[in-house]
């Protein structure tokens, strides 16, 4: 994680894109158990741990949920660094490398991110409902404002995150700063039947 990281210039940006739910990016059900999308990596190698590098949501909007992202399957997103445990390091490349959502917004729930896991009969596997956040930062992401009368009643919230049947089993390193809902619950983050 030294200078060079500053010079490698391989960033993801998203800026604002606009859709009716996932600004940035709309992922559907399917019966394939698989966690999807995955943002960034993920801390099982040193190497993984770099996916995350200079990944930004910014300003994205979705006229009902999922400023920048929505899915209806459980999701991860890491952001580079962490502690490489075989060797107990720890792989700080500073606030630069986390993965920013920053101003997006949604109409009805989830500012940045709206997970929307489909029920069934019987309940879904934990392994398929786990929602997994890591080194990620939400900045000034909002749900309900600009919305007309008829409409304030239908806003769920989760200025940041909006969870139904997921469970945010891992939230690590994770900022949540100045996120906002109108008319609806969770400032930050609002869970609906979690398991």
């Amino acid at each position: 994680g030294g200078p060079r990281r500053e010079i490698i210039g391989n960033q993801t940006v998203f800026i604002k894109n606009k859709s009716g739910a996932g600004g940035a990016i709309f992922q559907d059900g399917n019966p394939v158990p698989y966690v999807s999308p995955i943002i960034g990596g993920s801390d099982v190698t040193p190497i993984t741990r770099d996916y995350g590098l200079g990944i930004k949501f910014l300003e994205n909007s979705a006229i009902a949920f999922g400023g920048a992202v929505a899915t209806f399957r459980n999701m991860s997103c890491y952001g580079a660094g962490g502690v490489e445990q075989q060797s107990e390091a720890l792989i700080g490349y500073g606030g630069n490398y986390t993965i920013f959502f920053e101003k997006n917004t949604a109409g009805f729930s989830g500012g940045a991110i709206d997970i929307r896991i489909p029920s069934m009969e019987d309940m879904r596997p934990t392994n398929q409902r786990t929602v997994q956040i890591a080194r990620t930062d939400f900045r000034e992401n909002t749900v309900g404002f600009n919305q007309a009368e008829i409409n304030k009643e239908h806003t769920r919230g989760g200025g940041a995150i909006y969870s139904l049947n997921g469970d945010l089993n891992v939230m690590k390193g994770v900022t949540f700063l100045a996120n906002k809902v109108h008319n609806g619950s969770g400032g930050a983050v609002a869970m609906v039947n979690p398991m």
